[in-house]
């Protein structure tokens, strides 16, 4: 969460606790969690194709997306050029309704690149 606060902070109070919200409901903060669903992974859950493009972008090329330092890094830049999508910025802090697919996430071993249920 600290790591979460220090990103988002230059983008104001009320962005910090969003995003807060958002990764909590996401990934419940864990950085090795993918929905098998979709293939959205880490803190703020990308997707694989998001991911790449965004993490060059922002300056983040070649990171992985469970890098925790990488994601939240890309998840801040992201929101400071982009903003936030229609569905998130229209939720309140307090029930975000950005969530999973619906679909149950698991961890990945990320040496290894192993799901762990």
């Amino acid at each position: 969460m600290a790591l979460i606060r220090d990103r988002f902070a230059s983008l104001g109070s009320r962005t910090t606790d969003v995003a807060l919200c958002v990764a909590e409901r996401e990934s419940n903060f864990d950085p090795l969690v993918v929905n098998p669903a979709t293939g959205a992974a880490g803190v703020f859950q990308f997707i694989p194709s998001t991911w790449e493009s965004l993490s060059e972008l922002a300056g983040r090329s070649g990171a992985s997306v469970f890098d925790a330092r990488a994601n939240v890094a890309v998840a801040a830049w992201t929101v400071a050029h982009y903003g936030w999508s229609q569905r998130t910025a229209e939720s309140d802090v307090g029930a975000s309704r950005a969530s999973l697919s619906g679909a149950a996430p698991r961890r990945v071993d990320a040496d290894v690149g192993s799901t762990v249920v």
